[in-house]
């Protein structure tokens, strides 16, 4: 595992193999709907979101999902003004190449940003360049497309059901299978950042996030298969790829890699009992060699 510790902050995206796959794309379906429209008008006043799971026996069951609104981040932050909020949404009706930001987007940057309205702005600008210069990973964002179906079936991608002491949520991104003749660097790209944009737009805000990375399966033959063109170009943002996120990234963690080490503030663990001084044994799964009664497979399937 590598462990990449940041500044710390303060508070404030046939295929029914796995039954995972579409009851993970109505969810995020149902997010990227969201944020694409006016979310009165799509889910009412409530932004209650309808979903559909597939148990087990490939039976379906609706389930209702309700969205995090930027009522709740003002309940639950009182350092938020709704008039920041207000400045912001007239700064980018002034900017006609920007696309409509909902007022919870808006607020999610506001609270990375330390409530620095500027700074937010220039986030704002630098996360849409970033979108833009990488559209392989932020266009065509359909769960529902077979490219992304097919990730969903070769990975487990999740959140922890428990968050560490300090309050903070981990994401975890593992490959299910060491075949690699179906795997696509920039399509596991776009299915972690909906995965981790699906949740956090569910959850609302929170201290941080772990975003944790297991290299188990990795073998040769995904090494192959890296997109250059697209890693040069994320290359370019990574000094400030951290900051322009609309929450915050506390830590990094890459496990069950070959060597120890570290690249600047980058740790890789070899050993899942190195993993585990510096994270919390128990709330991790069982087939992670954690306390935590349930496996990957059982988390990805939520």
């Amino acid at each position: 595992m590598t462990t990449q510790t940041l500044p710390k902050k303060s508070p404030t995206s046939s295929l029914l193999t796995k039954p995972v796959v579409l009851n993970k794309a109505t969810k995020l379906m149902n997010f990227v709907q969201n944020v694409k429209t006016k979310s009165n008008k799509l889910f009412g006043s409530n932004k209650v979101a309808k979903t559909i799971r597939v148990e087990r026996d490939r039976s379906m069951v609706i389930k209702s999902v309700r969205l995090n609104t930027d009522e709740d981040e003002y309940k639950k932050d009182l350092q938020l003004k709704r008039e920041d909020i207000r400045l912001l949404q007239e700064w980018l009706r002034s900017q006609p190449q920007y696309p409509p930001i909902t007022d919870v987007l808006l607020i999610r940057h506001l609270q990375v940003c330390d409530y620095s309205i500027e700074r937010t702005k220039q986030i704002i600008d630098t996360h849409l360049q970033l979108r833009t210069a990488i559209p392989e990973v932020f266009t065509n964002t359909n769960p529902f497309l077979p490219e992304v179906q097919t990730v969903f079936r070769h990975t487990n991608m999740f959140m922890i059901p428990e968050h560490t002491k300090d309050g903070y949520r981990i994401l975890y991104a593992g490959l299910h299978t060491t075949d690699s003749s179906s795997y696509v660097l920039e399509e596991v790209m776009k299915t972690f950042a909906m995965v981790a944009e699906a949740i956090d737009g569910e959850q609302g805000s929170c201290p941080g996030y772990i975003i944790c990375i297991d290299s188990e399966k990795v073998c040769f033959g995904h090494l192959t298969k890296i997109n250059f063109s697209i890693v040069r170009r994320l290359f370019h943002f990574a000094y400030i790829v951290t900051d322009i996120l609309p929450f915050y990234l506390e830590n990094h963690k890459t496990v069950n890699v070959k060597e120890g080490g570290s690249v600047d503030e980058v740790k890789f663990h070899s050993k899942m009992d190195d993993f585990y001084k510096v994270m919390p044994r128990e709330i991790f799964p069982k087939d992670m060699a954690g306390d935590a009664p349930y496996t990957k497979e059982e988390l990805s399937r939520k």
